[in-house]
């Protein structure tokens, strides 16, 4: 009401509230003419503009209007002349040049097309707020709807659906996040299959995958689009289900020696840490126990081999000097298979050339001879090629390879606060009466550093960094963001570490 006291048209207060009203409004020419998007799209042919379609059109005199609208919200007295057709036509002249001519292109128009990615630091504005039902499979099997809370943002050129976790939509019902605000995004993800695709075409094929621990409010006058400096998240603005932390900037106030544990989930046991004495006389024993079972498949393997030596010199004694060991025909594949079989109740028996008597002669299988001769053959030429290969896989059977991961914890404060305060100072600030204030201090970080030898002496006590891809642990330990307590995260595979000191 009091916008429209100071001479605000009505139409505005309806599309500041709403800007999709915005693609239903029209100007009135000085003769009662109506002049809609189809009049502008005229207009902007008339003028040269012959690449500009209704969709183009469509989008950017929405957009434009809500733009316009908080411009006069601003400063009523500029309605007159920014509320106008004239401004409008001047306006999407002005984006048709920067587009077509100029081969400018907004954030999300290159991200879109897959020419810059949507992990970049940019500043989007939130245009709409709604739900979308889905139907989703529960633990039991039963198909059941679920409500998924959808943001719309917007470079100030085109727009995009965006995908938010439970905190970012916790904050949408709370209204911490509203229409109109501005949004510091930084690692986000595009949902997208296979190529690029056209801006507005891609706006119900694609969409953005917020974390709330890489999203925060922006000034009101941010700049739309892409950032030139990288938005770090603070200590007290983290929540233990808000996901990727994107980057950081920090100061190591304490590095923990190195540790270890083991990485095979069978044996996972993160409370199991080792330090670097314990490590090396578990690698010691481990290579003791690794020589011993070398030395017992080795004496194994002979033991074999020589079995099989002796199998086919036992079956040589029975094809005779002038006998050549050919196999009969055997169009079923009945024989071969009998023989198969044979052969393996022969190589496990302790004493070939009895075993050989007692199966073969006895048994009345003289007939199988030269298959068995063959097999035995075979099976020694197969060992001799591949003995070394086998000996691994049952070395690796015998004794596993250890899985063995190094980490090392660390603790940091924001780089970008001050040093805290004395501590006295600080209880007596918070004990005052009135309502707590906010204590940017309280929380106190364990970071698990995974991998941390590769990293060298890089991390020391004072040293400043911006770190990346940060993952919230521990969370069922995590306290309120103003309560002295510590937090846990922990680094993953693709976490960078970037010295500023």
């Amino acid at each position: 009401m009091q916008m429209i006291a100071k001479g605000v048209p009505d139409e505005i207060v309806v599309i500041l509230n709403d800007a999709s009203k915005a693609a239903q409004y029209a100007f009135e020419s000085s003769d009662g003419t109506l002049l809609t998007q189809h009049v502008a799209l005229e207009e902007l042919l008339a003028r040269g503009c012959s690449a500009a379609k209704l969709p183009w059109v469509q989008n950017h005199w929405t957009l434009i209007l809500w733009k316009l609208a908080a411009l006069v919200r601003l400063e009523p007295s500029s309605a007159p002349e920014r509320w106008s057709w004239d401004e409008l036509i001047r306006q999407l002249l002005y984006r048709y040049e920067r587009e077509v001519h100029l081969a400018q292109r907004s954030c999300l128009k290159r991200i879109q097309e897959h020419d810059s990615s949507a992990a970049r630091p940019m500043v989007l504005l939130v245009s709409k707020i709604f739900e979308e039902e889905t139907e989703v499979q529960d633990r039991s099997g039963a198909i059941v709807p679920r409500k998924s809370t959808i943001l719309e943002l917007s470079d100030g050129w085109y727009r995009i659906q965006a995908q938010i976790d439970a905190t970012l939509t916790c904050a949408c019902q709370r209204g911490r996040l509203r229409i109109g605000q501005k949004l510091a995004v930084t690692g986000a993800t595009l949902d997208a299959v296979g190529d690029g695709n056209e801006v507005l075409a891609a706006y119900h094929m694609t969409s953005l995958i917020l974390a709330a621990n890489s999203v925060s409010l922006a000034r009101w006058d941010a700049k739309l689009g892409f950032s030139a400096t990288p938005f770090c998240a603070s200590l007290r603005s983290l929540t233990p289900g808000g996901g990727l932390v994107s980057l950081m900037d920090v100061v190591l106030t304490r590095v923990h020696p190195l540790a270890y544990m083991d990485a095979d989930r069978a044996n996972f046991n993160p409370s199991a840490a080792r330090g670097e004495q314990e490590e090396e006389e578990a690698r010691e024993a481990w290579v003791k126990k690794r020589e011993d079972a070398v030395q017992q498949l080795q004496l194994q393997a002979e033991s074999d081999n020589g079995r099989l030596y002796d199998l086919v010199e036992a079956l040589s004694d029975l094809l005779g000097d002038s006998f050549l060991p050919s196999v009969p025909d055997d169009p079923t594949g009945h024989l071969m298979a009998v023989a198969n079989q044979l052969f393996d109740q022969l190589r496990a028996q302790p004493n070939p050339a009895s075993a050989v008597n007692q199966l073969v002669v006895a048994a009345g299988h003289t007939s199988l001879v030269p298959w068995l001769h063959n097999l035995a053959k075979g099976a020694i030429l197969a060992g001799e090629g591949m003995g070394g290969s086998r000996l691994s896989e049952d070395l690796d059977k015998l004794c596993p390879p250890r899985k063995v991961r190094e980490f090392r914890v660390v603790k940091f404060r924001d780089a970008r606060l001050p040093p805290p305060p004395p501590a006295a100072a600080q209880q007596s600030n918070g004990n005052g009466a009135g309502p707590k204030k906010k204590n940017p201090y309280a929380r106190e970080v364990l970071l698990t550093v995974y991998d941390a030898g590769k990293l060298g002496d890089e991390l020391r006590e004072g040293r400043r960094f911006l770190v990346t891809n940060l993952m919230p642990s521990e969370r069922s330990a995590w306290r309120k963001a103003d309560e002295a307590a510590d937090i846990s995260l922990c680094t993953r595979r693709d976490t960078k570490w970037r010295p500023l000191s």
